[in-house]
């Protein structure tokens, strides 16, 4: 079974007051208890993807330029992503360590999508981008 957490309750939380660590645990808790509710179903095997660099999207630069609140300020919104994904590494942990029989394997798509943005050229899905233009 897999799961791709929380970007959108981040993308529309990050720029909230109070305590970041406090929402964490209860999006969180929302988000596992969905989890749990499939491993009571019967699934044993868990795919867990993190947040994706949401604050490299389109989107977040456009509306930076324009200087649009909340959208103006990426590098704020990176921290919270960054810390949330730091916590949901954890929770992914202790679930695969709960002794339940249960697999949980936790994707990194953050690094990774940042890895295509840093240098798309090296990416296998920009040349395959390119290649399809051809058929267009």
């Amino acid at each position: 079974m897999t799961f791709f957490i929380s970007i959108n309750g981040i993308g529309g939380s990050w720029w909230e007051s109070g305590s970041r660590r406090a929402f964490e645990d209860v999006s969180l808790d929302a988000y596992l208890a969905s989890v749990d509710k499939v491993y009571a179903a019967g699934a044993r095997n868990f795919l867990i993807i993190n947040v994706s660099p949401v604050d490299r999207s389109q989107i977040l630069l456009s509306t930076k330029k324009m200087l649009v609140e909340p959208a103006a300020d990426p590098p704020r919104q990176k921290t919270v992503i960054d810390g949330f994904d730091l916590r949901l590494t954890e929770r992914v942990a202790e679930f695969d360590l709960s002794g339940k029989g249960v697999k949980a394997l936790y994707y990194d798509s953050n690094t990774r999508v940042s890895q295509i943005l840093d240098n798309p050229y090296k990416s296998a899905l920009l040349t395959t981008l390119l290649r399809f233009q051809d058929y267009v």
